[in-house]
This record gives C-alpha cells, structure tokens and sequence, in this order.
C-alpha cells in the first residue's frame, strides 16, 4: 500500500496515477531529498521536475518546467 495526497493506493491504484501523470510529463523525474525506515514503514521526500504540457489536478498548464517538493 502506498499512502499519499489524503489517500491509500493499491498497486493498480499507484499505476494509474502514475500513467495519468506521465501523459501530462512525460519527462518528470522524482529526486529523492531523504528516506527514514522505521520497522515496517518508510517516509521518503522528494522533489518532481517535469515540463507540465496539460492540466492535472485542476491545475492550469504552465507551459514550462516545474518543480514541486513533496514528502
């Protein structure tokens, strides 16, 4: 299980939100800033980078690159 923005993803839940990602950057990347592991849980923070070609979430295309950090 994968927990994030309020939720809890299943595999196929984790997929689909990342197909639906990549159609509007396909060329983001996730650059992991620092990971903590304790027993049987991981929190792990990152910063995206990617050029927004469409909206997503609501969000207007910016028609540039972004970056967005995240944990």
């Amino acid at each position: 299980m994968i927990r994030g923005i309020g939720k809890t993803l299943d595999s196929d839940g984790y997929k689909d939100r990342m197909q639906r990602s990549r159609a509007t950057a396909p060329d983001q990347r996730f650059d992991v800033q620092e990971m903590l592991a304790d027993n049987n849980a991981v929190a792990v923070s990152w910063l995206w980078r990617g050029t927004h070609l469409g909206e997503v979430a609501g969000f207007p295309q910016p028609a540039n690159r972004s970056a967005c950090p995240a944990s």
